[in-house]
């Protein structure tokens, strides 16, 4: 089944909106990570956004890698970058898997990016 979001929608609403700046987690002071580090999960985001078809996916492309350079040097980005990655891995829980956002099915990572565009800040 072919997703209904296009990359140029995505990638529209990515840069017209902090997007991780929007979403309030309710998780515990631990984090829950499930072992992974919050870069494997926007790695992982990355390649779901902008896959490989015709063209390089992102990782391929190495976008990660310059966002990562970012996190180091914009004031508060790496810890937006791990927010959302916390509120990606937490989201998946609550849709009662019991893996973070990497190890989810395509199907549940389809979800939580679809439910990720579609909030409302609070």
């Amino acid at each position: 089944m072919q997703p209904d979001i296009t990359r140029r929608l995505i990638l529209k609403q990515t840069i017209a909106v902090p997007a991780w700046s929007l979403f309030a987690t309710d998780a515990p002071a631990a984090s829950l990570n499930f072992g992974q580090d919050w870069r494997e999960v926007i790695i992982v985001l990355l390649d779901l956004l902008i896959p490989e078809d015709t063209t390089p996916s992102a990782s391929q492309l190495g976008v990660h890698e310059d966002i990562f350079v970012n996190s180091q040097t914009i004031y508060n980005y790496q810890l937006m970058l791990q927010k959302g990655a916390e509120w990606l891995n937490v989201n998946s829980l609550k849709l009662g898997r019991r893996t973070g956002f990497v190890s989810a099915t395509f199907q549940t990572q389809e979800k939580l990016i679809d439910a990720a565009l579609n909030s409302q800040s609070n």
